[in-house]
């Protein structure tokens, strides 16, 4: 993986954590990342005067375990060595905790389908990781593969998305420049003219770091798209080039309001075909 050094996979057995634990192995075929699976048993909330409070924990923590005995088996078909982590508490929190106590550099995470409510309202677990942690996220759709061969920046010109455009180009170069690299810009409609003069500068800067890398980059600025439809267009862009990969920057951390609907980066998260990779800073 890379520069990747220490990678956390949230795991809850589902068919998409599986798939995103597969993709996260494959994501580093040089087997460079200590990969921990996590799973987090939430917080029993019935009532325990019926059940009993120790046989509750037990039967959780038995179930815990054989779910992280289905991730140490994908592992070994993989070929790969992996620890695993059993957590218990509110899901998205204990993800991120335990990403900052491992000093984890990336963390992994699945995404479900993508029927209308989940399009519409980011209120699951992973809107949440992406939205409080201040680590760097991939998202990995169900059923889709992260061979990263096909790379897609999409800027918009601003801090957060040098930084993308910083870790795209890492990608390119730690897998020998073997892959093909992709930018993308999209200009609302009725931009000034500023605001499109700042995109273009941010794809020739681009254009100017990866050339000084000998990597070739195929950029485009696209404009006149209204703004709920931006998100479209760069997965429209993705589809063209045959992209594996999405590479967005996002700040660190955000209020929970901006989890719902209005930001481009959830928009396409929401939507495409492929893994997107969320970039943090501050």
């Amino acid at each position: 993986m890379g520069h990747y050094k220490k990678v956390l996979v949230a795991f809850d057995g589902s068919e998409t954590s599986k798939n995103a634990l597969r993709q996260a192995i494959r994501f580093d075929p040089g087997r460079e990342a200590e990969i921990e699976a996590l799973t987090v048993n939430p917080l029993y909330m019935g009532d325990l005067e019926y059940i009993g409070a120790s046989n509750i924990q037990d039967l959780l923590r038995e179930q815990g375990e054989k779910t992280l005995t289905g991730a140490k088996e994908i592992a070994r078909e993989e070929g790969a060595s992996i620890t695993t982590r059993l957590e218990q508490g509110d899901v998205f929190k204990r993800i991120i905790d335990t990403a900052a106590e491992e000093h984890s550099d990336l963390i992994v995470v699945g995404r479900r389908g993508m029927t209308r409510l989940e399009r519409v309202f980011m209120g699951s677990v992973t809107e949440k990781i992406i939205g409080h942690s201040p680590r760097t996220v991939l998202v990995v759709p169900r059923g889709s593969m992260s061979e990263c061969n096909n790379i897609l920046l999409a800027t918009d010109g601003s801090s957060y998305s040098e930084a993308a455009a910083e870790e795209a180009l890492t990608l390119v170069k730690f897998r020998g420049g073997k892959c093909a690299f992709h930018a993308i810009a999209v200009a609302e409609q009725g931009a000034a003219e500023e605001k499109i003069q700042t995109l273009n500068r941010a794809l020739e800067n681009i254009r100017s770091k990866a050339n000084k890398e000998g990597i070739e980059a195929d950029t485009l600025l696209s404009k006149g798209r209204p703004h709920e439809s931006i998100y479209e267009e760069i997965i429209e862009y993705a589809k063209e080039k045959n992209a594996d990969i999405i590479v967005m920057g996002s700040h660190g951390r955000t209020v929970i309001q901006r989890l719902l609907i209005g930001s481009v980066a959830e928009r396409v998260i929401g939507h495409t075909y492929c893994p997107v990779m969320v970039v943090k800073t501050g």
